[in-house]
């Protein structure tokens, strides 16, 4: 992926990728195990901002959690990592 370009984030939560993993409680628990995930919680978490948009969103207010992502999809770190964790969903 370009650095310049980042991941469209509602493409990717609503691609039919992630509506297949999100059935498989075993591709799941790979990916969030994976090492790409846990250097994007990393980065999420550095600005310590992820606990309150993780509360926000399970109280039904995704949008805090949807802002950090898009924050560290503009780096191109963020962007890279991203692209890659997408790379390990099953398809």
């Amino acid at each position: 992926m370009n650095p310049s370009q980042t991941p469209d984030l509602d493409a990717l939560l609503n691609s039919p990728q992630a509506a297949a993993l999100m059935k498989n409680k075993e591709a799941v628990q790979k990916v969030a195990q994976s090492a790409e995930a846990q250097a994007l919680l990393q980065m999420l978490d550095s600005g310590h901002g992820l606990q309150q948009a993780a509360d926000q969103a399970s109280q039904g207010n995704p949008k805090a959690l949807f802002s950090l992502m898009q924050q560290v999809m503009k780096s191109p770190e963020g962007a890279q990592l991203v692209e890659r964790l997408n790379q390990t969903i099953p398809h």
